[in-house]
C-alpha cells in the first residue's frame, strides 16, 4: 500500500513537469494494448432528462432517463437496473428509487414531499455496472428547491464581486521561447463565468497583447515568453484595474498546439533550441483516442524546434479527440483536446400542426431524419413561454460527447450544440484549451485499473437454500412474482438450492414459495433466502455538477488590494461596487391533489369477502361481464367533450385499459381505494366517468381459517412502479409565479409514428404561448434536442 502511495506521488510529480529525464514506470508497456485493454469492457453513459431545473415543494420531479452504448452508440440493451437516488447538500439522501429499464429507456417521477425544504439538491442516475470506471458516465445534475414556508419571494440572489481568474497555458506549459497559447477563464464565487471582460499582457509598461473573454468567461491570449523576464496580465473590470504576475517560464520542455482546418487538424510539437539537443533521436509517440478507438503517429525529433503533423477528418473521430504525447519512456507528458463536429447525428423536427379544442390542443410535430422503425424515444417538458425553471446546462448530446471526458464543470454547455456555427466551433476549443488533462487516466489504463466488481444487473435474483431439517428432494414452485409466470424446480438427493433470476417485484410484491408434493398439493416452504441486490448501492465515484444557471446581484467592499497570479491556479481580483435593481416573484404553494373519498380497508373489509364488482356497484358504477371482459360506467351519466362515462382506474399507480383483471381482484388484498367521481383535479385525464384508483398490498391479507399453500417473504428492495406525472395545481394559471415557475405539462414517453411524427396534448390553460423542452434519441444514433416556442391562438 505504500509503494502504490509513492507510485501515484511519483506519477503526479512528473505531471507537473517536463520529464526529459523520465520515470521508467511504463517503459515496457504497449500504450495500444494497454488501451484496448481498458477500453475493451463497454461503457454506458446514462442521461435523465428532468422536467424542470428549479421546483417547488408540492410538485413532481419528472425524469426520463436515458442509457446509451458508448461502445455501439445505441440504447444499452444489458442494464435492467437503474438507481435514482436524491441527495441534499450534505450529502444525505432524501429519496431514493430502482426502476426497470427496458431497451435503454426508464422514467418515472418523484414526489417533492414535506422530507425537502428550500436548498439545492443532487439527482443522481446510474447503473450498477457504471461504478466500474473512472470517468463519469452516470447521470449527476444540481437542483434547485423552492419550500413556501421557507420562502414567500424569489429574488435574485446577492453575491460578492471576487473573481476566480485562471490562465492555463495550452498542454499544461509555459516554454520559453516558443509561441504559447494561454487559456484564460473568470469566474464569480459561484462558479459562473463573468461575461465580455477586457484583459492586457504587460510586459514592464509594454502592452505584448490584448484579449476579451466571451459571454461564459472564457478566452484566450498568444505570446512567446523569454527567458528572465516577468509578465503580467491587467484585467480592466468595470474600469478598475488588477495585475496578474505570470509564473517564470519554463527553460526546457515540449508542448502541443493544434489549429483547425478545412480537411482537418494541424498538430505542432514545440520545443526550444536549449531542449532540442537532448531530444535529438529520441523517438516520441502522439496518440489520438475517444475513449474507444486510438491512432498513435511517431514523433521524431532532428533539427526543427516544432514537428508539424496534419491528421485529416478520416482518423479525427467525432465529437471528442484527445492528444497525448508521450516521451521515448511512455510517460505522458502533455494532452490537448479537441473537438470534431463531423458525423454527430442530430434531428429536429421540421413541421408543427395544431388541432385546438376547447380544453385542450394537440400538438404534431414532424421528424424527418428518423427512421420510425428504429427504437427511438422523446421526452417533452411543456413550460410557460416566460419560464425561469428550466435552466440545466448540459442537452443529451453534450452530457454524452462532453461529460465522461472531461473532469471540470461545464456551464451551458448546451451551448455549444444548439446552433453549432465558427463562433460555437472557436468557443469549445477555448473551452477544451482550458480543461487540461481529460477524464482518461494514462496511469490507470497502464495499470489496467477497471476492475469488474460491479455486476451487469439484470432485476433481482434470489438463492432459496432449503433448511436442513426439510426433505429436500423433490419439486418447488416460486409464485408468481408480478405479470410472470410461476417458476417451477427439481432438485436431486444431494443438492439443497436453487436460483431465481430475473425477478422485478413492485412495491407490495413478496416472493412466495411452496413444495409441490406427488399428488401436486402445494405446501409452504420454509427456507433461507439471499436477495441480489437486496439494497440500493452507494454510488461512492468523484463527480462534479454546477448550480443551474441563475441571476444574481452582486454586492461588495471597497478594499483595494492586488494579488499575485500563477498558471493553474485560481485567484482573485479585487472587489468592486455593482448596484442593480432587485426582482422578486412571489411565491405559491402547490395545492393538495388528493381527490375523491378514500376508503382504507380494515380487516373487517377483508373478512367481508366481497368482489370488485360489487364494490363499485355500491360507489355508484354499473358492471357488466359479458364473455369475460368487465365493462364500467357511472350511473345516469351523457358523455361530455372528456369522453364517455366510463372511469379512467389505476391498480398501484398503473392505469388499466383492460378491466379484466379486476373480475379477479383480491379484495382481501386491497390497502385503500380512492373513488373520486367527477374527476376533480385530474385535469383533462378525468373524464365524465371519473378515477378510481386502487392500492393492494399482499402483506395486509386477512389469512384467519384460511390456509395458504406457500410462505411468503418480503423483498428487500422493489422495483417503483412508473408513477403518471400529474400537473401540479396552482392557485393561478396566468400570474407571474406560474408564468415563471410553472408546469403545464410532462411527457415523459413519446415514440415516432410511421408517418414521421409524434402527437400530444397539452391542456389549454390560459397561455398563448408555451415552451417545449425537447430531448430524445434513436437507436441508429441520432440526438434530439431542441426549445420550441409554440402559439396556441394561431
Amino acid at each position: 500500500m505504500i509503494f502504490l502511495k509513492k507510485l501515484t506521488f511519483v506519477f503526479i510529480l512528473f505531471l507537473m513537469v517536463i520529464p526529459l529525464k523520465s520515470q521508467n514506470l511504463f517503459k515496457d508497456k504497449s500504450i495500444d494494448s494497454s488501451f484496448i485493454n481498458y477500453t475493451k469492457k463497454p461503457r454506458e453513459i446514462g442521461y435523465s432528462h428532468l422536467n424542470k431545473s428549479t421546483y417547488v415543494v408540492g410538485e413532481d420531479i419528472g425524469f426520463t432517463t436515458y442509457i446509451i452504448n458508448n461502445t455501439t452508440n445505441s440504447f444499452s440493451d444489458f442494464a435492467a437496473n437503474l438507481y435514482c437516488v436524491i441527495k441534499d447538500k450534505n450529502d444525505k439522501i432524501i429519496k431514493k428509487q430502482l426502476i426497470k429499464v427496458k431497451n435503454g429507456i426508464a422514467n418515472n417521477s418523484i414526489t417533492i414531499d414535506s422530507l425537502f425544504t428550500s436548498g439545492e439538491y443532487k439527482f443522481f442516475a446510474f447503473t450498477n455496472w457504471m461504478k466500474n470506471f473512472n470517468e463519469q458516465n452516470f447521470f449527476v445534475e444540481t437542483i434547485k428547491i423552492i419550500d413556501p414556508k421557507k420562502e414567500t419571494v424569489i429574488k435574485n440572489e446577492a453575491i460578492s464581486d471576487k473573481i476566480d481568474a485562471q490562465f492555463l497555458p495550452e498542454s499544461g506549459h509555459l516554454l520559453a521561447n516558443t509561441e504559447n497559447k494561454i487559456g484564460v477563464i473568470l469566474k464569480n464565487e459561484l462558479g459562473f463565468g463573468i461575461a465580455n471582460i477586457n484583459g492586457e499582457l504587460v510586459q514592464e509598461n509594454k502592452i505584448i497583447t490584448k484579449f476579451i473573454v466571451n459571454k461564459l468567461g472564457i478566452g484566450n491570449f498568444v505570446f512567446t515568453p523569454e527567458l528572465n523576464k516577468e509578465y503580467r496580465v491587467k484585467i480592466i473590470y468595470n474600469n478598475k484595474e488588477t495585475f496578474y504576475n505570470l509564473t517564470k517560464t519554463e527553460v526546457k520542455g515540449i508542448t502541443i498546439s493544434i489549429k483547425k482546418e478545412k480537411k482537418g487538424l494541424n498538430i505542432f510539437i514545440k520545443t526550444n533550441k536549449i531542449t532540442l539537443p537532448e531530444l535529438k533521436g529520441k523517438i516520441y509517440i502522439l496518440t489520438v483516442h475517444n475513449g474507444k478507438k486510438i491512432k498513435t503517429f511517431p514523433i521524431k525529433f532532428n533539427k526543427k524546434t516544432t514537428i508539424e503533423n496534419f491528421i485529416s477528418h478520416y482518423y479525427l473521430n467525432s465529437g471528442i479527440n484527445i492528444l497525448t504525447l508521450f516521451d521515448d519512456n511512455k510517460n505522458p507528458i502533455a494532452e490537448r483536446l479537441y473537438f470534431n463536429y463531423e458525423n454527430i447525428k442530430t434531428a429536429q423536427s421540421s413541421k408543427i400542426t395544431l388541432e385546438k379544442r376547447k380544453d385542450s390542443t394537440t400538438i404534431n410535430l414532424t421528424f424527418k431524419n428518423i427512421v420510425p422503425s428504429k427504437l427511438n424515444n422523446i421526452s417533452i417538458s411543456v413550460l410557460p413561454v416566460r419560464t425561469k425553471s428550466y435552466q440545466h446546462h448540459h442537452n443529451i448530446l453534450s452530457y454524452y460527447y462532453l461529460k465522461p471526458y472531461l473532469k471540470g464543470n461545464i456551464e451551458n454547455a448546451t451551448y455549444y450544440f444548439n446552433n453549432v456555427n465558427e463562433q460555437a466551433k472557436k468557443d469549445i476549443d477555448n473551452l477544451l484549451l482550458t480543461q487540461g488533462w481529460s477524464g482518461y487516466n494514462w496511469y490507470s489504463i497502464f495499470n489496467d485499473d477497471v476492475k469488474t466488481r460491479n455486476f451487469i444487473e439484470d432485476g433481482i435474483s434470489v438463492k432459496v437454500k432449503i433448511k436442513k431439517n426439510k426433505k429436500r428432494k423433490g419439486k418447488y414452485v416460486i409464485h408468481p412474482v408480478g405479470k410472470t409466470k410461476p417458476n417451477y424446480y427439481v432438485l436431486g438427493k444431494n443438492e439443497n438450492q436453487f436460483l431465481a433470476l430475473s425477478l422485478f417485484p413492485k412495491t407490495y410484491d413478496n416472493i412466495k414459495l411452496s413444495s409441490l408434493n406427488e399428488k401436486g398439493v402445494l405446501k409452504p416452504l420454509s427456507s433461507y433466502l439471499a436477495f441480489y441486490p437486496n439494497r440500493i448501492p452507494d454510488l461512492n465515484k468523484k463527480y462534479t455538477s454546477l448550480s443551474p444557471n441563475k441571476k444574481f446581484n452582486i454586492t461588495s467592499n471597497t478594499k483595494n488590494s492586488f494579488y499575485n497570479s500563477y498558471l493553474n491556479v485560481t485567484q482573485q481580483l479585487k472587489e468592486v461596487v455593482i448596484k442593480s435593481k432587485i426582482k422578486e416573484t412571489k411565491i405559491e404553494s402547490i395545492k393538495n391533489r388528493s381527490f375523491g373519498k378514500v376508503h382504507v380497508f380494515s380487516d373487517v373489509d377483508r373478512k367481508r369477502n366481497i368482489s370488485f364488482q360489487d364494490y363499485i356497484r355500491n360507489k355508484g358504477y354499473s358492471v357488466v361481464i359479458d364473455k369475460g371482459i368487465m365493462t364500467i360506467d357511472k350511473f345516469s351519466e351523457a358523455s361530455t367533450i372528456h369522453g364517455g362515462s366510463t372511469p379512467t382506474i389505476y391498480l398501484n399507480g398503473r392505469q388499466l385499459f383492460d378491466f379484466s383483471d379486476l373480475a379477479v381482484l383480491d379484495m382481501s388484498e386491497v390497502e385503500y381505494i380512492n373513488v373520486n367521481k367527477n374527476g376533480i383535479g385530474e385535469g383533462i385525464r378525468g373524464g365524465a366517468g371519473g378515477v378510481i384508483k386502487i392500492r393492494t398490498n399482499s402483506n395486509l391479507q386477512y389469512t384467519e381459517k384460511k390456509t395458504i399453500p406457500y410462505r411468503s417473504y418480503p423483498f428487500p428492495i422493489t422495483f417503483n412502479e412508473t408513477k403518471k406525472y400529474y400537473t401540479p395545481l396552482y392557485q393561478s394559471n396566468n400570474n407571474a409565479f406560474f408564468n415563471e415557475y410553472g408546469v403545464i405539462d410532462w411527457l415523459p414517453k413519446n415514440k415516432i409514428n410511421d408517418d414521421g411524427t409524434i402527437s400530444f396534448k397539452v391542456a389549454n390553460l390560459q397561455n398563448n404561448s408555451i415552451k417545449l423542452f425537447i430531448e430524445g434519441f434513436a437507436n441508429d444514433g441520432t440526438f434530439i434536442f431542441e426549445e420550441k416556442v409554440i402559439e396556441l391562438d394561431k
